[in-house]
């Protein structure tokens, strides 16, 4: 479990030009911001109004920290446009090629070509699952790197305090009004938020492809088959109702009699509903903040504001 976020009373501005910084966030043998203001070095990063620390003053413990939360910034912006962009797409091509595959089971047994067109409807669903496995492998990717960024920026913390004390861990400001265990806590919160909602994505995706779709899971073996058997009966009407076929499709092919059980109305309708609750809440991320207090958002705000050198580490 990461460690608990900062107290809301942590003196902090969003905004450039009103910055409140306490004296207790300031290290000892650091000048006043007054005195920073006035006496910028060299090599001190801009805005030293602000009482920034100079990037003369930086050590390898800030070098390290701001690589942890430009990477973490990074991974996030991965995670989220597989799962609004890649994964959304691919979410809703199987909600409609399933709705297209009810749609086929809702014809009548004597329809033309209702087996070809059942076949046609597998095939595609199946492509549709298989590209939703590949998203969603990359999330768990993006994922996985985000608990490491979270691990590392831990180890950071534990070397810092080791090194240099719990003074510059826990009460000395990294450059501005935030400590190194303040942003150490804030991004062990974010990546929570993230590996919660991936979680939930794939339950969601999991019910899509196993109750959202019929049969359980689309097979290419079972399409092939219904191709096949509907090009055999010349659109599938000749032969329908004949016992050969139909102990043909009990005997060689349970999954094609699975389809004709769960081509209820009932079913469809279950499905359908299960479909759009998918669709609804793959849009909602029911787990990450993505504004205010507790937001990867404020996190950019701070570092945009009182982070040294940050513009320069997130020129993209």
């Amino acid at each position: 479990m990461p460690a608990p976020l900062p107290p809301r009373s942590t003196p902090f501005s969003p905004l450039p030009g009103s910055p409140s910084v306490s004296s207790r966030h300031v290290s000892r043998g650091s000048p006043t911001p007054d005195a920073r203001a006035g006496t910028p070095g060299a090599g001190s990063s801009a805005a030293t109004g602000f009482g920034l620390l100079g990037r003369d003053d930086e050590t390898t413990y800030h070098r390290r920290l701001r690589s942890l939360i430009d990477d973490h910034l990074t991974a996030r912006r991965t995670w989220e446009r597989c799962v609004s962009d890649d994964a959304a797409r691919v979410v809703a091509e199987i909600s409609t090629k399933a709705r297209a595959l009810d749609d086929a089971l809702a014809l009548s047994h004597s329809a033309a070509g209702r087996q070809a067109t059942l076949g046609a409807a597998l095939d595609e669903l199946e492509d549709e699952v298989a590209d939703l496995a590949d998203v969603m492998a990359r999330v768990h990717k993006a994922n996985s790197r985000l608990q490491m960024l979270g691990d590392n920026a831990q180890t950071l913390l534990v070397d810092a305090t080791r090194a240099k004390g719990p003074e510059f861990t826990m009460q000395e400001a990294m450059w501005g009004t935030w400590t190194l265990a303040q942003f150490v806590a804030y991004l062990g919160e974010l990546s929570g938020q993230y590996v919660l909602q991936s979680a939930h994505l794939r339950i969601l995706a999991r019910q899509l492809t196993a109750e959202g779709c019929a049969p359980a899971r689309p097979s290419a073996a079972t399409a092939a088959k219904l191709r096949k058997r509907g090009k055999a009966s010349g659109g599938g009407s000749s032969d329908e109702g004949s016992g050969d076929e139909s102990s043909d499709a009990s005997d060689d092919d349970a999954a094609g009699a699975g389809l004709r059980r769960s081509g209820s109305a009932s079913a469809r309708k279950l499905r359908g509903k299960l479909r759009e609750r998918v669709l609804e809440e793959w849009g909602s991320w029911r787990y990450v903040v993505e504004s205010g207090p507790h937001s990867g958002k404020l996190l950019e705000e701070v570092c945009e504001v009182e982070v040294g050198r940050w513009a320069e580490s997130n020129a993209r």
